[in-house]
């Protein structure tokens, strides 16, 4: 049975075991994004001050986490929202990367078709298109001998 105090706490973002899934999931995004993939280099490097800024983050709060009994609620949501906005800062900053690197590719095809795609349009076939436009009535429809007896 929930308390009052647990659905003030649930409300407000302070209960102890949202707080602890939180960080379970910073630590969860922290680790996706440092450790490398088959073929692929890791998207932050483990070394980077950026990762060592972060990896600071969660440490100081699963501390404070451990501790709660001595912390009070207020100082471990704190701890949590600092390593939450250190995440987010760095986050940020890779996805910036990712776009700025997206929008190095060069602007033409790599690969160029040897004729246009809407297909040929070569002199000849434009003088036909234009003579049997003029042998057409006003309903559209060619005059029948006129039209098989000039080709």
């Amino acid at each position: 049975m929930t308390t009052l105090m647990d659905r003030y706490a649930t409300a407000t973002g302070t209960n102890l075991r949202q707080l602890e899934i939180r960080l379970m999931w910073l630590v969860r995004e922290y680790t996706r994004h440092t450790t490398p993939k088959a073929g692929q280099p890791a998207r932050l490097d483990i070394r980077s001050d950026q990762a060592r800024w972060v990896a600071e983050g969660l440490l100081d709060a699963c501390r404070v986490f451990d501790r709660r009994d001595l912390a009070g609620r207020s100082t471990v949501v704190a701890a949590v929202r600092r390593a939450e906005d250190r995440w987010w800062t760095v986050r940020g900053e890779l996805l910036r990367e990712d776009i700025a690197r997206a929008d190095l590719r060069p602007e033409e095809p790599m690969l160029r078709l040897a004729r246009p795609a809407g297909g040929r349009s070569l002199p000849a076939q434009q003088a036909t298109h234009a003579r049997l436009a003029a042998r057409t009535t006003a309903t559209g429809r060619p005059r029948g001998r006129e039209l098989t007896r000039q080709r």
